[in-house]
């Protein structure tokens, strides 16, 4: 196998364009040396997964492989993590979401002398988010967070959730649904940014320890490639990702660690297509979203019982 000093693992789907200014951005790192890309195709059914690999096919550090139906995030993810266990043996291996940019030409570097001064098994890069002018890592600062009494008090907060949004209307569901609607108007947007530095939110400025990391941009170790079978065990479709990691490398004191000086933007704009639903669309998104994650706080809780880590 090959030693290397990098392996970037992006999860696509569908939108290639988006894809292709991630990993153009990766290309522009200084000391990209002994590297290797490896994009996961979720079974786009868009055809953009052909697209990368007929771009990228004469580039033999970039690797294309293919799910056969869409796996969603984790499922993805521990494809990629398996051919990469199987072909590589990288220094650090790099987890990104296929709309995140390293807008910092020296991320390697630097995070190569973060590693020295505080070795690390799982660390997260300051996570801004540019048209929302916020800063998402980390998810949490409370590792601890991920107990049964919270797991089952977020449960019993989603069956009511539920239960409102097969109303189809409430009071609740409708302020959050114009609050949506208002983040298109470029006065809102303002509103909002004052609104959230008056929080005076400055956690990210800070170096922090066993924090929940947000799953957009997670960066592990050799030590930790080497140890664990799965990028993300157990696998959820979409959601609780980042705190079932939290949980398992807390029982097994493997050390997360948030850096603010490594920085890389989060471009996509997420939920923005919630703009142009009808109320009723809107509900149906957000029953959908909420069955995801009860699932995945199910998953969470059966293996926080387990006592796995």
């Amino acid at each position: 196998m090959d030693k290397i000093d990098y392996c970037f693992l992006i999860l696509h789907y569908k939108d290639a364009t988006m894809t292709e200014q991630t990993v153009s951005s990766i290309l522009s790192l200084d000391k990209l040396q002994a590297y290797k890309i490896v994009i996961v195709d979720n079974a786009s059914p868009d055809g953009s997964g052909a697209r990368l690999r007929k771009k990228y096919q004469s580039n033999k550090n970039i690797c294309l492989i293919k799910t056969d139906e869409n796996q969603g995030f984790s499922k993805g993810n521990n494809l990629g993590y398996q051919y990469i266990k199987e072909n590589f043996v990288p220094e650090f291996l790099i987890c990104a979401n296929n709309d995140v940019l390293f807008v910092q030409k020296d991320f390697l570097s630097r995070l190569k002398q973060l590693y020295i001064d505080m070795p690390f098994y799982v660390c997260g890069p300051d996570i801004y988010i540019p048209w929302r002018d916020f800063h998402a890592n980390p998810l949490s600062s409370k590792s601890d967070k991920c107990t049964l009494k919270n797991v089952n008090k977020e449960l019993a907060q989603i069956d009511q959730n539920l239960l409102s949004y097969k109303k189809r209307f409430s009071f609740r569901i409708f302020k959050l649904y114009i609050a949506q609607k208002a983040r298109k108007n470029v006065l809102m947007q303002k509103i909002y940014q004052v609104l959230r530095s008056l929080q005076k939110r400055s956690s990210h400025k800070e170096v922090q320890e066993n924090v929940i990391l947000r799953g957009a941009c997670l960066i592990f170790d050799q030590r930790f490639i080497s140890e664990a079978h799965k990028l993300f065990e157990p696998e959820t479709f979409l959601y609780g990702e980042e705190y079932i990691l939290s949980f398992r490398c807390r029982k097994q004191h493997w050390k997360t660690v948030y850096f603010p000086e490594i920085v890389v933007d989060h471009i996509h704009e997420g939920n923005s297509k919630l703009d142009e639903m009808s109320y009723k669309k809107f509900c149906n998104y957000l029953e959908e979203k909420a069955e995801y994650q009860k699932e995945a706080l199910i998953i969470l809780k059966k293996y926080i019982e387990k006592g796995n880590g």
